[in-house]
């Protein structure tokens, strides 16, 4: 018989004889690859999406948002620079949401729950277009029309023809558009496109954005250091560069697609493990017919290759099931994000990507076959074909566990059943150790970024709300502005406690150089901020944000000099570092009396009732013109809210493939073990036991190690998902190095517990039922 036909024959018999085992490992494989392309292809997905839209949209590679008069000379100067290949000066207006309305035949409404800045803006000529969702081109309002960005229709029940009223002006809904700029609900505003003449009648905030395209991207440094040092050109607002568009852009959603790897390499694990149990498994129960074919002169490699036969067909049947299911549900996964960004276009990539991913499910699991494996090569045909074993002792080692005895004959099984075969039982509480930690992380992470205390973290003070005045109203000054606004404040019964800061900008030494850097004076000794390094600062001292710290290289106990706009340089000693994501995270806090000339005043209002935090808000806006007020909760919400949501996709997929995981290597576990201790039932039976009871006593040895298991990936989740969720951080380089990491009692400790061993229980419980119909005697040996 040719070697290829007796494989042949040897691998169907095989299968056949243990089908239960082959299906089950035909699963873990499969959901394993499934999730891993899966992931590997949303990333794929995603980044080519962004791409296709900037491609289309061409986003500026820096900007800089403007109020206010500007020196036009000097920004054209700035734009024959060799190194800047175009500069273009985009009109905005901001209106308040709740003076945008809109009319549909469902109903009226208006944007008032917005939480983000809503600008109107015309067609750009040179680049940073706004694309029409249907033609996927440049939209081109008529007069009357405007364009709708996607983030907004996504809140709001508005259609093509619908009415909309910006602040009195009616406007007629022509279509929907997306913007490479502001494209993600993280970016915190977006725009509108409207005709120039309809734009003229629109009663809102002026503002502009400056935006630079580059010769050459590593032109980026240059350029951004040479428009920060020019004093004549406009530096009153927030500056952006291209790496914090695609940050902002891809965070919330790749976080889908990281979470899908990581749960991918959990069930990789825990295919992995479940492997190496089912065959030393084999091996062991295979032995006189290893010894058998090493007697008649086959090598190890022959023998280890006809073993192997089994798990390469496992291998490739679950990868290929896999890749299967990771191309089905790519697309719906993909939907999300294409609504936003647009569908990319399909390329060699989106093929190869998720098939790569694949592939390495495949070449871990046959790596660890054939490590495993070797053991082969240790057994000698005698002691195996005589004995049964790989050595020729005659009294394997055996569990007294007489210990256990006064607490009952039942309880001595258990235990000794366990502990008899504890590195098999150990396999199983391994298994259940990694399903814990897959489905209680994702429901951390939730909590973690939804949780109230998180604004401490992301350099927001605690208070209930923050009034901000950067742009006043015309014919006044912002500092006049400010005292009526703190006047009206102190004088309000409903107000319990206020705390006022100026931000002004200057110039900080950063060797031996002279850039320019947002600086917010005040009084910050009961400042609520998460403090990663050092302490608040106290009069005459310093503290640096994150981002801050990492670009000057400076330390808790350096000094920082600064230089104000007149000239004068003061060096102060730095005491703190602390975590900011707003004005594009590179502030510092200046304890020192707020200075008169500055460009934005921010009030921290405390409330007697916290819960009218919104209302008073809104009333705020509404009699100040040119105050930005907005409740604390609601400004974590539109930073935190986007990734929150993203992660409950995570969630859910976890605890899918977790529960149908467990479910899957229970009932496999169980076969093995009933299969292998059938002569220990019917020994059991023969003393005594029922059929009823030997089952019960399987059932408590699974529910035990199980505990055990979960326990461990409790305890494991708790102690260092903190560390985890810093590392990750730290790499993402967001400013970001903590958050106050929030473990659920309910969602994240008892409801893992109780399903992950109700799924045990039940799968158990099903997988023993044929004992109860068997003569177990007959296995007495």
């Amino acid at each position: 018989m040719k070697s290829s036909e007796f494989s042949r024959r040897y691998l169907a018999g095989d299968i056949k004889a243990h089908k239960g085992l082959a299906v089950v490992l035909v699963c873990l494989v499969a959901l394993s690859s499934a999730l891993m392309g899966v992931g590997a292809g949303t990333i794929e997905r995603l980044s080519s999406a962004v791409a296709a839209l900037h491609k289309v949209t061409s986003p500026p590679d820096l900007l800089q948002m403007h109020q206010g008069d500007m020196n036009l000379e000097a920004l054209e100067e700035f734009g024959r620079r060799p190194d800047v290949a175009a500069l273009q000066i985009e009109r905005l207006k901001g209106v308040d949401p709740s003076l945008i309305g809109y009319r549909t035949k469902a109903g009226d409404g208006d944007f008032s729950r917005s939480l983000i800045d809503h600008l109107f803006t015309t067609p750009n000529e040179q680049f940073d277009k706004l694309i029409d969702v249907a033609t996927a081109q440049p939209a081109d309002p008529a007069l009357g029309e405007v364009y709708i960005p996607v983030v907004v229709k996504d809140q709001f029940p508005v259609e093509i023809g619908d009415q909309l009223n910006v602040a009195g002006t009616p406007l007629t809904i022509a279509g929907f558009i997306r913007d490479g700029q502001m494209a993600s609900p993280m970016a915190g505003s977006t725009c509108y496109l409207v005709h120039p003449d309809s734009w003229e009648g629109i009663s809102g905030q002026k503002e502009a954005i400056i935006g630079v395209k580059l010769a050459h991207p590593d032109a980026l440094p240059a350029v951004e250091q040479a428009f920060k040092a020019d004093p004549e050109l406009p530096h009153n607002g927030q500056f952006v560069t291209a790496p914090m568009i695609k940050l902002i852009t891809v965070l919330s959603s790749g976080l889908v697609a990281f979470g899908f790897i990581a749960g991918a390499v959990a069930l990789m694990g825990i295919a992995l493990v479940s492997l190496w149990f089912i065959i030393r498994g084999t091996i062991e129960d295979q032995i006189r017919t290893i010894g058998v074919l090493k007697a008649l002169g086959l090598s190890r490699r022959d023998v280890a290759g006809l073993f192997l036969l089994r798990y390469h067909a496992v291998v490739v049947v679950g990868c290929v099931i896999g890749l299967g299911m990771a191309t089905l549900a790519l697309f719906p996964v993909s939907t999300g994000f294409a609504h936003a960004f647009g569908h990319a276009p399909l390329s060699i990539w989106t093929f190869l990507v998720p098939l790569c991913a694949v592939l390495v499910v495949a070449v871990v699991v046959e790596g660890l076959c054939g490590v495993v494996l070797r053991k082969i090569a240790k057994i000698e045909p005698v002691p195996a074909m005589v004995h049964g074993r790989t050595d020729s002792k005659t009294h394997p080692g055996r569990v007294r566990p007489r210990i256990f005895l006064r607490q009952g004959v039942k309880s001595a099984l258990i235990v000794g059943g366990i502990a008899g075969n504890k590195g098999q039982w150990l396999m199983l509480s391994m298994v259940f150790f990694i399903a814990t930690v897959l489905v209680a992380a994702p429901v951390s992470m939730v909590k973690t970024f939804a949780s109230p205390s998180a604004v401490d973290y992301l350099g927001i003070e605690r208070s209930d709300v923050i009034a901000t005045i950067q742009f006043p109203e015309e014919g006044q000054s912002v500092a006049k502005m400010y005292h009526q606004l703190r006047e009206y404040l102190e004088r309000n019964e409903t107000v319990e406690r206020i705390e006022s800061t100026a931000t002004v900008l200057v110039e900080t030494k950063v060797d031996d150089k002279w850039e320019l850097m947002t600086v917010e004076y005040g009084n910050f000794h009961s400042s609520t901020l998460h403090f990663v390094e050092g302490k608040p600062p106290s009069s005459g001292e310093i503290a640096l944000s994150q981002l801050s710290v990492d670009k000057r290289e400076k330390h808790v106990g350096d000094t920082l000099s600064i230089r104000d706009s007149q000239g004068n340089e003061h060096t102060y000693p730095l005491v703190g570092v602390y975590q900011d994501v707003t004005s594009g995270g590179f502030t510092a806090k200046l304890a020192q009396p707020l200075p008169e000339q500055s460009q934005r005043w921010t009030l921290h209002v405390w409330l007697k009732d916290p819960s009218m935090a919104q209302v008073f808000a809104a009333e705020l806006e509404k009699n100040y013109s040119g105050v930005k007020a907005q409740s604390v909760a609601d400004a974590t919400w539109q930073i935190m809210g986007p990734l929150a949501e993203s992660m409950r996709w995570v969630v859910v997929v976890a605890w899918i493939a977790a529960l149908s995981t467990i479910a899957l290597v229970t009932v496999l576990f169980v076969g093995v073990r009933v299969a292998k201790d059938k002569t220990r039932m019917g020994t059991l039976n023969v003393l005594g036991f029922e059929p009823k009871e030997i089952q019960n006593l399987v059932l408590w040895q699974v529910v035990v190690a199980a505990t055990l298991g979960i326990i461990m990936g409790l305890a494991v989740e708790v102690l260092t998902g903190k560390y985890v969720l810093q590392a990750v951080l730290s790499i993402a380089g967001v400013g970001l190095r903590e958050l106050p990491y929030s473990h659920d009692v309910i969602a994240g400790t008892i409801l893992p517990a109780s399903l992950l061993l109700g799924v045990c229980g039940g799968a158990a419980f099903l997988a023993l039922r044929p004992i109860r119909c068997e003569n177990l005697t007959q296995y007495v040996k």
